[in-house]
């Protein structure tokens, strides 16, 4: 074989996910590098409120200061990967729409 006649050889890719249960996320971070796109998927839950009324409620939300946000995963993308990426997820949103699913499914 010459160098101008080089084969390719394809071999299949087997994905594996671990069995353990994904990690939920309800919020996330898209951070630009110079050559990749960091994004990182937080958890927030809300706080559970026990207090009876509208007023009590919000004195104790305005007393947090702050919600904790869990980075559950993150993930850099190298630039050339992302426009994949971006027209998976559009595809997938599309699909849902068209059956009348939830677009979170």
């Amino acid at each position: 074989m010459t160098e101008d006649k080089a084969e390719s050889l394809q071999i299949p890719i087997d994905h594996r996910v671990p069995e353990s249960p994904a990690p939920y996320a309800n919020h996330m971070v898209v951070q630009r590098g110079q050559h990749e796109v960091l994004i990182s998927f937080f958890q927030i839950q809300p706080p559970i409120l026990l207090e009876k009324t509208i007023e009590e409620k919000r004195q104790v939300l305005e007393g947090l200061g702050s919600i904790p946000a869990i980075c559950v995963a993150r993930v850099a993308v190298s630039d050339e990967m992302m426009p994949a990426i971006i027209t998976a997820l559009q595809s997938k949103v599309k699909r849902n729409e068209s059956k009348g699913e939830d677009n979170g499914a």
